[in-house]
């Protein structure tokens, strides 16, 4: 299987910064995009909430650390306010949903990233008519933080394939609580708490007694975010990178804990999130959206310009036609 270029650019790696103002790598974060029309789509930046949690309770700060590539040189670190993240309207100790939601929005284009489109999300009635189930091949891009980049992020890139698909009445026992998840044949490990998770149907696939051939050459859709993996200790355990505790609880044993695609369309289509998309709409039919210049300074683009734009009513796009995600 060939993984495009553009989908690790989808993902970012998060931190904490430290006392002498160097940062530290945490976890994975992505970033996903609904259009709105051909020049402006809303820009969602997705990550596993115990990611988050790890940095405000165990480390006692109230930002966290995202790393970005930035076109034509080198990367850039951002701090954003965890407060500014949202989670599951659902979400509680007693019934935990580990994803955290950030709108970016504004014009960023000087940052080198791509935004996997929100319309190829493995949601329930992508799932029922591909027929995707237990052997599937999937794949995931992440942090590994012995060799995540000195000057720009690489991501890496681990393969495997559903294992189980989630069931609603046998939940997955987890250090944070029972999760709704799948379980795929695929080893995590420290730093790809956050990563988005891709099921790959390939270019042929028997559906419904026949024989259907892929509209495009890649045929991925979202499945979800890594939460961690089971050790053989009988739990399973978080992948973010925790610099205070480095006891192995057990021994990995290969299967992977993913939190389902809805779970993140779930955040996303709240009521906070679906009133911003509707106030852009309207700026933008008053023509009183902002344009690029408005938000990039002379010195190019800046911590304090990045945290405004991400506060901003909608991103404007290049003109590059979505179906040009997954051609080559």
């Amino acid at each position: 299987m060939n993984v495009p270029v553009r989908m690790l650019k989808c993902t970012v790696f998060l931190g904490s910064k430290k006392a002498d103002g160097a940062y530290e790598v945490r976890g994975t974060a992505f970033f996903l995009g609904r259009e709105l029309n051909q020049e402006h789509k809303f820009v969602y930046l997705v990550t596993a909430k115990h990611v988050l949690d790890g940095i405000k309770n165990k480390l006692g700060l109230d930002s966290v650390g995202v790393r970005i590539n930035i076109k034509g040189g080198l990367s850039r670190w951002f701090d954003v306010k965890i407060s500014e993240w949202k989670s599951h309207p659902n979400h509680s100790p007693e019934s935990p949903v580990d994803v955290s939601v950030f709108l970016v929005t504004g014009a960023l284009h000087d940052l080198d990233i791509e935004c996997y489109p929100l319309n190829e999300a493995a949601t329930k009635s992508v799932i029922d008519r591909n027929e995707i189930g237990v052997g599937d091949e999937l794949f995931f891009t992440g942090l590994f933080h012995y060799r995540y980049g000195s000057q720009r992020n690489i991501p890496i890139v681990r393969i495997g394939n559903i294992a189980a698909m989630p069931d609603p009445n046998e939940l997955v026992p987890t250090s944070i609580g029972k999760v709704e998840a799948y379980l795929i044949e695929a080893r995590s490990i420290g730093g790809l708490s956050g990563s988005p998770v891709y099921v790959n149907l390939g270019t042929t696939r028997w559906v419904d007694g026949e024989v259907r051939f892929a509209p495009k050459r890649f045929n991925f859709y979202l499945l979800g975010l890594m939460h961690g993996h089971w050790d053989s200790s009988n739990a399973a355990d978080l992948d973010e990178v925790n610099a205070d505790d480095k006891v192995t609880k057990g021994v990995n044993v290969g299967i992977g804990i993913v939190i389902p695609t809805v779970k993140i369309l779930e955040v996303i289509n709240q009521p906070v999130f679906k009133k911003n998309e509707e106030d852009s709409a309207r700026l933008l039919a008053e023509e009183h959206l902002p344009s690029t210049d408005d938000l990039l300074s002379d010195d190019g683009l800046t911590s304090e310009t990045f945290e405004g734009a991400l506060k901003r009513a909608s991103r404007k796009v290049s003109s590059q036609p979505e179906s040009e995600y997954d051609e080559t």
